[in-house]
C-alpha cells in the first residue's frame, strides 16, 4: 500500500503565491540529507533525476520538505557530484520561473545555503546555469516554461553570485574545510577574493575567469537569437500588404547589429 506523503509540492504553493523562504530552505535541507544516502544502482551517492519543485512536498506542520517520485534516474555513469548538481539546477530553474524579482535572488542563495557547501558540488552548480545548446535546449526550455530570456538573466545574476562566494570559500583556512555548511553560509560575509598567493586559489580564479568569459560569448550569442526570434514573430497574424517586408528589414538590422548570418543555423 502506498502512503501519502503529508504536505503540499513546492510548484504548487509556489502558483498560489503562498511559497516562503523557509520552504525553500526546508528543501535545500532535504536535498542535503538525501544526497548524503548511498545507492546500489547509482553506484555511489544518491541523485534524484527529475527534482524539479512539483516533486518537492512541503510538510507546514513540520517544517519539513521531502522528496517524491523517483521513477526517472541519473545516467549513472555521470560523476556524482554531476548529478547532483543537476538536481540543484532543476529546483533552481522552477524557482526562477515561479519567484518574484525581489524574492529570486535571495531565496536562490538561501536555498544553496541550506543545502550546504561542498564547493565541488556547488561549482557544478554554477556550470550548469547556463542554457544548453541543441537539442537539450528544447528540454530546457519546458523547464523555463519557454521564458527564455528572462530564465537565463536570472541563472547569469546566479552565476556572478555564486563565483563571488567560491573565491570567499577559497580564502578560507583549511582547519574549516570539513564544515562545509558554515563556510557557504559565511562566505559573503567573509569578503570577496583577496590575494593570497595559494596556488589553488589562483587556479581557481582563473578557472572563474575562463568559464565567465565563455558564459559571456554565449550569452551575447544567445542574446542576438532571442532578438532575431522577436523579429520574426513580430507582425505575425497582421493583415495587410507590406508587413511581411517590415519583418525582413527587421531581421536584416538584426543580423546587422549581432554580425552574424543566422541563416546558416
Amino acid at each position: 500500500m502506498r502512503m501519502a506523503v503529508p504536505g503540499e509540492s513546492l510548484w504548487e504553493l509556489a502558483r498560489q503565491g503562498q511559497i516562503t523562504r523557509p520552504m525553500v530552505e526546508a528543501a535545500g535541507s532535504e536535498f542535503h540529507r538525501a544526497h548524503q544516502r548511498w545507492n546500489r544502482y547509482l553506484g555511489g551517492l544518491w541523485s534524484h533525476g527529475n527534482a524539479g519543485m512539483e516533486n518537492v512536498i512541503y510538510d507546514g506542520a513540520s517544517g519539513r520538505a521531502r522528496l517524491v517520485d523517483f521513477e526517472l534516474v541519473h545516467d549513472r555513469n555521470l560523476d556524482a557530484r554531476e548529478r547532483q548538481a543537476d538536481d540543484l539546477v532543476a529546483f533552481l530553474i522552477d524557482l526562477a520561473r515561479l519567484s518574484s524579482d525581489e524574492q529570486w535572488a535571495d531565496w536562490a542563495i538561501a536555498f544553496l545555503r541550506a543545502y550546504g557547501g561542498d564547493r565541488r558540488v556547488i561549482a557544478e552548480v554554477r556550470r550548469g546555469l547556463v542554457a544548453p545548446r541543441g537539442l537539450a535546449r528544447i528540454w530546457w526550455g519546458v523547464r523555463a516554461g519557454f521564458q527564455g530570456r528572462r530564465i537565463r538573466v536570472r541563472l547569469e545574476n546566479l552565476r556572478n553570485a555564486l563565483t563571488q562566494e567560491l573565491a570567499a570559500l577559497d580564502e578560507l583556512p583549511d582547519e574549516q574545510a570539513g564544515d562545509t555548511e558554515k563556510k557557504f553560509a559565511d562566505a559573503t560575509d567573509q569578503g570577496g577574493l583577496q590575494g593570497s598567493g595559494s596556488g589553488n586559489a589562483q587556479e581557481a580564479a582563473n578557472e572563474d575567469k575562463a568559464a565567465l568569459a565563455k558564459a559571456k560569448g554565449a550569452w551575447d550569442e544567445r542574446e542576438g537569437e532571442d532578438a532575431l526570434d522577436e523579429a520574426v514573430g513580430a507582425g505575425k497574424g497582421r493583415e495587410g500588404p507590406g508587413e511581411e517586408g517590415k519583418r525582413a528589414k527587421s531581421i536584416d538590422r538584426v543580423k546587422a547589429r549581432h554580425g552574424r548570418d543566422w541563416d546558416e543555423d
